[in-house]
Order: structure tokens, then sequence, then C-alpha cells
């Protein structure tokens, strides 16, 4: 699952993080609840960043590529 899964799945389902740290991060939250919360913090955060600014930032970087290949 992607990161934009990731903080699709947790927001719009409304999924415990525990449920998704062990479905989608592969961790164990009841052996090491401290660093699974981090990482799905982590991951979270990513997503979220992605949908709102990152994709954006790659687009723009492609169509610069694309114009300095042209000249």
């Amino acid at each position: 699952m992607s990161r934009v899964s990731l903080g699709r799945y947790t927001n719009a389902e409304g999924a415990d993080w525990t449920e998704v740290t062990r479905i989608v991060l592969h961790r164990d939250p009841d052996a090491e609840e401290m660093r699974s919360r981090r990482c799905w913090e982590s991951h979270l955060a990513r997503a979220q960043w992605m949908t709102k600014i990152g994709y954006r930032r790659i687009l723009e970087q492609a169509v610069e590529q694309e114009r300095i290949n042209r000249q």
C-alpha cells in the first residue's frame, strides 16, 4: 500500500492506528508500541504531504526537465 493509500485508509476508514500499523507497516504495536506509533505517524505525515504538496512539486520538476530537454 502506498503512502497515499495509507493516509486514505487511515482517514477514510477510521481505522485504529494499531490496525493500520499491523496491516500496512508490518509492525507489532503490542511488542513495540512507541516505535510502531512513531512509524505510523511518520508514514501518515508523508502521505499527507504527498497529497497536498509532493505531487505538484514532482509534476513541476517534470515540466521543467522537459523544457530543458527540448532546448
